[in-house]
């Protein structure tokens, strides 16, 4: 799913010809999304995950744009909200890597909000969903798993402790 940023504006150029034929299609602004994404346009990225959403509810990375965007802009609420909306979302877990990033977000979202337990349950997930695939080299997954899997273990723990259960 993510892609090589010298390929960003032919791929991009690509889906915006797409868009022509079928505006409304949540799929093509589905890719939009991730690749401003990727590319840190987050008003690009933001407007393409809404389009997407508006499209399909069901979209999983449209949330997570959504989401993401909106914890960049400061917006703690809409950020948690459309985390928790995309893994609910009936195809949440068919792009493994996408769901990965979904619960270690929320869980660091839950954390900072002092929901210890729910983030808890949250790293725990994202711990064995991380531990099912091969990330796409360069990625936000495989950065994250390279820079904080020994952060995230020692977060864990830490919350853990707060909450009186060591285990």
């Amino acid at each position: 799913r993510v892609l090589p940023e010298s390929s960003l504006p032919s791929n991009e150029a690509e889906l915006e010809r797409a868009l022509r034929y079928a505006p409304g299609h949540p799929e093509i602004h589905a890719h939009l999304a991730m690749l401003h994404w990727q590319a840190g346009n987050l008003e690009r990225a933001k407007s393409s995950a809404a389009l997407t959403v508006n499209g399909n509810p069901q979209s999983v990375i449209g949330h997570y744009i959504l989401g993401r965007c909106l914890a960049s802009s400061a917006d703690r609420p809409g950020a948690m909200k459309e985390l928790r909306t995309a893994a609910m979302c009936m195809e949440f877990g068919e792009d493994a890597e996408v769901a990965a990033l979904v619960h270690f977000h929320l869980a660091e979202m839950l954390s900072a909000e002092g929901y210890l337990s729910a983030a808890i349950e949250q790293y725990e997930s994202f711990g064995r969903v991380s531990a099912k695939i091969t990330p796409t080299a360069k990625g936000e997954l495989a950065s994250l798993l390279a820079t904080r899997r020994g952060s995230m273990e020692q977060a864990k723990a830490e919350m853990l402790e707060k909450l009186g259960r060591y285990e």
